[in-house]
């Protein structure tokens, strides 16, 4: 108990020594972390879209190629009809 007491009074000296010691006003600190989380946004908007584009064009290849193997299916399923006669 001793020891968490020890880190929130250190927690709280060294929060108290970062305000007083800050650079820059608490205006410009709380701009500078709206425009980070915009930029953060952005980005993360950005790379879900480009990677939601990027699988919409790998399904619609894997579509293709299934229905191409479905075509290819149904010729072979055609051609063994026909070699046993059994045309409809």
């Amino acid at each position: 108990m001793r020891y968490l007491w020890a880190a929130l009074g250190g927690a709280a000296v060294g929060a108290g020594a970062a305000l007083l010691l800050a650079p820059q006003s608490g205006r410009a600190t709380r701009k500078l972390i709206a425009d980070k989380t915009a930029k953060c946004t952005r980005d993360t908007q950005s790379l879900v879209r480009g990677k939601a584009k990027h699988l919409r064009n790998k399904m619609q290849g894997y579509r293709h190629q299934a229905e191409g193997v479905l075509e290819r299916g149904q010729d072979l399923v055609d051609q063994g009809k026909a070699t046993l006669g059994m045309d409809g």
